[in-house]
This record gives C-alpha cells, sequence and structure tokens, in this order.
C-alpha cells in the first residue's frame, strides 16, 4: 500500500495492528520498534505522515477515513473497477 505513488483502500483491507503468531512481550517490543522506525523514515521520505504511520503499528483501530485524512493514503475506493478509474485519470492528468 505505502509503496506504490497512488495509496488507496478497498473496503476489505487493512493497515497494521495484525500478528498471527504467539510471541513474547521482548520480541514483540522489537519487532514493533523496527517496523515503527522503517515505516517513519520510509513515510518521511516520501512526503506522508509519520506519526499517523506510526499509528498503524502500535494501533489497531485507525479507520479508513483517518488515514484519508491524515494522508496516509491517497483515496478511499469501493471496488477494482473504481480503482481503475481513479488510476486512469490521475494518469491522464499527468
Amino acid at each position: 500500500m505505502a509503496r506504490g505513488r497512488i495509496r488507496f483502500l478497498l473496503p476489505v483491507m487493512a493497515i497494521g495492528g495484525f500478528l498471527p503468531m504467539q510471541i513474547d512481550d521482548a520480541f514483540r517490543k522489537k519487532i514493533n520498534n523496527d517496523a515503527t522506525a522503517f515505516l517513519r523514515s520510509f513515510t518521511e521520505r516520501r512526503g506522508r505522515n509519520p506519526a499517523l504511520a506510526e499509528k498503524a503499528i502500535t494501533e489497531a483501530a485507525l479507520t479508513r477515513r483517518r488515514k484519508l485524512d491524515g494522508k496516509m493514503i491517497d483515496l478511499i475506493v469501493n471496488s477494482p473497477d473504481e480503482l481503475v478509474r481513479h488510476w486512469t485519470a490521475a494518469r491522464s492528468a499527468i
């Protein structure tokens, strides 16, 4: 989601807050710290909101609207067809 030029979410997508395995607290903290540092650096270089990106790692309940308002994503689409329409329009505007 964060690597491309257009960042988007479909209704079935989520960012952060899901780790499907049992790990001890020390290892969980290391994973979170490493992921947070990487994502902060990555989003800063791309002019995105690093504080909100960090919350995507540490908190599970960032809404799509909050991600859009915080400039983590560029748009919310309801279907792959809608994504293609937005992407086509963005490409033709360049």
